[in-house]
């Protein structure tokens, strides 16, 4: 089984979807009289994620993976509790909710660019830095981090430019997304793991209380509000509080996981996209001459994503080519069937965004080249980012899954990451150094193994946002 998730994960489950013959299922051997199923074609993707969604549940393993790195959260329920739950938040993330964010991502976008301004004549030591060479992915995890906590709490973590042990904590789970990891904390007997933690163990236990401790601050002040009538901010937070279905330590655990769960994946998108923007010059300049028709008509910044093609697709491109979490695994917990074969309760599934966004049958013969154009051919129908989908299925992007454990969070995720890249274009000429694409590491979210190095020079003369 864990052949199937070696580095890159995603590489060797493509490599199988397009070379061993299949009708939608490839049966992988796990062990003796054990093994899984690999959805390749949307059909079969469609009877998992949409048609007998709470059929297939994520296996003990993963969910014993994820609670360890993250808590309890959403991501980890199951059948009614989760349907509950899920309807209980979703008014959180209704679009007045999202638009009332966009002043506060605007301003966030401003203090990162502010900061990368300062960094850049400090950056005097090592080869790399002469070039004013800059690691992107801190800088886009700490801004996404920051909105998060906006989202979720209300809160300003300051992460950008202050409160680095916030971010260094949520650094160490994130170092904590491997395959070993995964193996070590969903197969080891509870026993072993109480009385022989490893380094690693210790090292996540003692973010995650840190991060947890931060996080019950700010829920504890929110309940006090609560119990003195006190207006309550338009939050996540207070969707849970004003239902009266969350108990405080739920309030916290889901605030907690839906930090981790939106802060990573938008950062890892983010960071990929300016690394393909560096990448190809002429599309930089066309995606900056873009961005200031757009600011120059007046075009709100909330609609920016609706109303700005290139920058669109440039996101779209880059988070189907490098989907944050690359592969997924759930478990049939009851018989069911799949494209009307029978699956008995216990099988395996494995679903990956990896490989439906790379699949040639969905997306041609240049299916793994950077093409944001193919986002603008017709092919698929432009618009906003919601109404994704291909010539023959919306399964050929499957980077926010589909169906009723899909990402909540996709639309702020995209307002975020257009303004945060038209902030950055509009102030910086990005070029790229690395001849080879950076290699990714991690099984929850896989993030680039050695971080992704952009040289960040200042433009002439900037457009204001």
């Amino acid at each position: 089984m864990f052949q199937s998730f070696r580095e890159p994960i995603g590489e060797p489950l493509l490599e199988w979807s397009q070379s061993i013959p299949n009708d939608g299922l490839i049966h992988l051997h796990l062990s003796v009289g054990s093994h899984a199923l690999l959805l390749t074609d949307p059909e079969s993707l469609a009877d998992v994620l949409i048609h007998h969604a709470y059929d297939y549940e994520k296996p003990g393993f993963l969910r014993r993976h994820l609670r360890h790195a993250l808590g309890e959260g959403l991501v980890v329920e199951r059948g009614e509790a989760h349907k509950k739950k899920r309807k209980l938040l979703m008014p959180a993330f209704q679009q007045q909710r999202l638009y009332n964010m966009n002043p506060i991502i605007l301003s966030t976008a401003d203090l990162l660019v502010k900061q990368l301004r300062a960094t850049i004549p400090s950056i005097v030591s090592s080869e790399l830095h002469s070039k004013n060479m800059v690691d992107i992915k801190p800088w886009m995890s700490r801004a996404a981090l920051d909105i998060a906590g906006h989202f979720i709490l209300s809160h300003d973590f300051r992460t950008i430019y202050e409160n680095r042990a916030f971010y260094n904590a949520w650094h160490v789970i994130e170092k904590g997304s491997t395959l070993s990891q995964l193996i070590w904390q969903g197969f080891s007997p509870e026993l072993i793991k109480r009385l022989c933690p490893t380094s690693q163990d210790k090292q996540i236990a003692s973010a995650g209380i840190y991060i947890r401790d931060t996080v019950s601050r700010i829920v504890d002040e929110r309940l006090e509000q609560y119990k003195r009538l006190d207006k309550l901010p338009g939050d996540v937070l207070s969707q849970m509080i004003t239902t009266g279905e969350f108990t405080r330590e739920e309030c916290i655990e889901q605030a907690v996981f839906g930090i981790g769960a939106a802060f990573d994946t938008t950062a890892n998108i983010l960071s990929w996209a300016l690394y393909h923007i560096a990448k190809h010059p002429q599309l930089q300049a066309t995606l900056r001459a873009e961005v200031k028709r757009g600011y120059e008509m007046n075009v709100p910044s909330e609609d920016i994503h609706r109303s700005m093609s290139l920058l669109t697709a440039v996101i779209l491109e880059a988070s189907r080519l490098h989907p944050p979490i690359p592969v997924t695994v759930r478990k049939a917990v009851r018989d069911s069937s799949i494209k009307n074969q029978f699956v008995p309760a216990g099988t395996c599934i494995i679903i990956s965004p990896y490989v439906a966004n790379r699949s040639s049958k969905l997306w041609g013969i240049e299916a793994e080249q950077f093409s944001p154009e193919r986002w603008l051919s017709g092919r698929i129908r432009d618009g906003p980012s919601d109404n994704i989908e291909s010539p023959s299925s919306p399964y050929a992007y499957l980077t926010f899954l589909h169906g009723p454990r899909s990402c909540p969070g996709r639309s702020l995720a995209m307002m975020e990451m257009c303004i945060i890249i038209s902030s950055i274009v509009t102030v910086f000429k990005l070029t790229a150094q690395q001849e080879n694409e950076p290699e990714t590491r991690g099984f929850l979210s896989a993030s680039p193994k050695d971080g992704i190095h952009i040289g960040l020079s200042k433009l002439n003369e900037d457009i204001h946002i």
